[in-house]
């Protein structure tokens, strides 16, 4: 950290509420707050984000479900345990894997992976897990096209789900779920957010925030950081690919917790559950982050600058 910001702005070090040891888990609240517990089950933030297994999945899949769409079909079905979309025009046929949710409210949607279609096996599409064209409309139990993922066109001038391109854009023909939602969708630690969605985060902060993110790297990802010795020592453009691969992380496999869970907006509340004196901070704080205020100390408690920001991390941006 230069030392002009350390000058400028508190440590809010050297505890940490961002780090991903710092994060106990929403069941971990259930034995002291089981009415705020019971309520988030019931909130569609806790389905924010699921995996596709049957008390996950709303929609219905079964031989008699399906939807006729620019000259083809998509069909709606089980192979076993699992949920597969099928869609067929003419002499092609795509068949995707369903892995995941997204939503319980109005809308389910679906995440994916291709795994019979006319495309090579290294394609994106079997590689990399997607939203899926169609989606359930929950209260009029009918599939539907989705919408709000990529360009909103007339029907006759949007992506053809028939005929995905085979080369795709990502985020504006083919939607990665990793890169593009599960970054609000699913709950990672603070300090992976800062990387992942910085202008987000940044959007609604109260006070000017300075990340350490190469000794963050160091710290909390030293699988990424390897043989590259001292933070202050490596040059920009040699971690360069570190924000890139965090970017790419499946929910699933790094996430705090699928959907989001109490410490989404709490943050890391471990030292909270060990000892329940101790309150929780609504500011997130680490020996890599320092903090420019006009205060006299960090405002770390539940005042409405830190409530409306744990709010304008996610829903902020020109989606309706």
């Amino acid at each position: 950290m230069p030392a002009a910001v350390r000058e400028t702005a508190f440590a809010s070090g050297p505890q940490s509420n961002m780090h991903r040891d710092d994060y106990a888990g929403a069941t971990s609240c259930q034995r002291c707050h089981p009415q705020n517990y019971d309520k988030w089950l019931r909130h569609p933030h806790s389905r924010m984000n699921a995996l596709a297994v049957e008390k996950n999945v709303l929609g219905r899949f079964d031989q008699s479900q399906s939807i006729g769409y620019r000259g083809g079909r998509a069909e709606f079905y089980r192979d076993g345990d699992e949920f597969r979309m099928r869609l067929t025009r003419d002499e092609t046929t795509i068949v995707y894997h369903i892995r995941e949710t997204i939503g319980s409210r109005f809308f389910q949607y679906y995440i994916g992976r291709m795994i019979n279609g006319p495309y090579p096996a290294t394609h994106p599409y079997f590689q990399v897990n997607h939203v899926l064209p169609f989606g359930y409309w929950l209260s009029r139990e009918t599939w539907v096209p989705v919408v709000h993922v990529g360009r909103e066109l007339p029907d006759n001038e949007r992506e053809d789900p028939f005929a995905p391109p085979l080369v795709p854009t990502p985020g504006l023909n083919f939607t990665p779920y990793a890169s593009n939602c599960n970054m609000c969708h699913t709950t990672f630690p603070m300090g992976d957010e800062l990387t992942r969605k910085p202008h987000q985060v940044a959007k609604h902060a109260p006070f000017v925030l300075h990340w350490s993110m190469a000794a963050y790297f160091q710290s909390q990802h030293p699988d990424m950081w390897g043989n590259l010795g001292n933070p202050e020592d490596v040059p920009t453009e040699s971690i360069d690919y570190i924000p890139l691969r965090l970017m790419e992380h499946e929910g699933a496999e790094h996430a705090v917790a699928m959907g989001i869970a109490c410490e989404a907006c709490h943050l890391g509340s471990r030292e909270h559950v060990a000892n329940p004196r101790v309150p929780p901070d609504f500011h997130p704080h680490s020996p890599f982050l320092f903090v420019e205020t006009n205060h006299d100390e960090l405002q770390l408690g539940r005042n409405h600058q830190n409530v409306n920001w744990a709010c304008g991390r996610c829903h902020t941006g020109e989606r309706p």
